[in-house]
């Protein structure tokens, strides 16, 4: 990446060379204008068109740990927390598992460091 941006390079984890070791924080801007024409077989493409545009008007943050756990939230409340190891498509959201609680917590806590340190404002639960 340029050196006037907040990133560092993942192509090695892209082609698989090696693993960088820190956490992978995702950010989702609000996109407001979704449209019907050529991106609407893309959007057919992601999921049920409801839940893509929904997604798409959304701010949302996330995180991808070393160890494999994928957290997502959105500005409007909702929760996504998998185990990418023994869940590799994500069909086993684990936000309401008890066991999973301090996973939860800890990434949300690492989430909120990147977000104090950057200066996001983005809303985080006060878990």
């Amino acid at each position: 990446p340029a050196a006037d941006t907040d990133g560092h390079s993942l192509r090695s984890v892209l082609e698989r060379d090696a693993a960088t070791g820190r956490d992978i924080v995702l950010v989702w801007h609000r996109h407001d204008g979704v449209d019907s024409g050529e991106s609407g077989a893309v959007l057919d493409d992601l999921g049920p068109a409801d839940v893509v545009r929904r997604a798409m008007q959304c701010e949302m943050r996330g995180l991808v740990s070393p160890d494999g756990w994928k957290l997502i939230l959105s500005d409007a409340g909702e929760c996504e927390l998998y185990d990418l190891a023994s869940d590799p498509g994500e069909q086993r959201n684990r936000t309401a598992d008890p066991g999973a609680a301090p996973r939860r917590r800890a990434l949300i806590a690492r989430l909120r460091a990147w977000r104090d340190r950057f200066g996001d404002d983005f809303p985080l639960p006060e878990e």
